[in-house]
């Protein structure tokens, strides 16, 4: 097994990732066969584990795209911007369940990015949806975005956590830390938000001060948001 790069584990690991989640559906769903309205205080908890599972497989296929592809990027200018606005517009509902409010912050006009936005979109997914389930209820998780003192274009993520990270780590293929009370991982996700934006050929790093965890990557190529006539 590779630490950093996108060679996954074989495939007993992979296997042991899904017997847990996926003995806990059938052992529930018996249950709520055998009496609904006994039972159905377990509809919550099954629904966590299936989203567990969409994760958690979703993150492995694109890990073997990545594996498997040499060439699997499609850049365009993209308004980033409006992947910011995508990406939290799919987690409102779990921001809702958390009780955690986005705050976008704009440091400079709208500006382009030379990317592939699909994968793009994963990299802020997988940030965003990160912060939401290992921050404290009732903060905020941040996005901010724009151009740094050199010019190039940034975005940071920011929230309060339950524990800080070890920075040196989190990144780790399979590295995970409950820094919440059960919250789940298998430790895929911000790998594969460091593949995503290495091969933009941008970088990325984690930091921590207290509780506050800060995710900051750049990207090579901004421009200004041409306006349509």
């Amino acid at each position: 097994m590779k630490k950093n790069g996108f060679e996954l584990d074989p495939i007993s690991l992979f296997s042991h990732e899904l017997k847990t989640p996926l003995s806990s559906l059938q052992l529930g769903l018996s249950l709520l066969e055998r009496d609904f309205n006994k039972n159905k205080n377990l509809i919550p908890l099954l629904k966590e584990e299936l989203e567990y599972l969409i994760q958690f497989v979703t993150d492995n296929l694109d890990l073997r795209v990545l594996q498997n592809k040499k060439k699997w990027l499609e850049l365009k200018w993209q308004s980033f911007d409006s992947l910011v606005e995508k990406a939290c517009s799919s987690l409102n509902l779990l921001a809702q369940r958390e009780n955690i409010n986005f705050e976008i912050k704009k440091l400079n006009s709208e500006l382009e990015v030379f990317i592939d936005s699909s994968w793009m979109f994963r990299v802020l997914y997988n940030l965003l949806s990160n912060a939401l389930n290992f921050s404290v209820p009732h903060s905020s998780v941040i996005i901010e975005s724009g151009l740094d003192k050199d010019h190039v274009f940034y975005c940071l993520v920011k929230n309060t956590a339950y524990e800080p990270i070890d920075s040196k780590k989190v990144f780790d293929l399979f590295y995970t830390k409950n820094f919440k009370p059960k919250a789940k991982g298998a430790g895929l996700g911000l790998n594969l938000v460091q593949a995503i934006v290495t091969a933009h050929k941008g970088q990325i790093k984690a930091d921590t001060k207290g509780k506050e965890t800060v995710f900051y990557f750049t990207l090579p190529q901004s421009r200004q948001l041409k306006k349509s006539a």
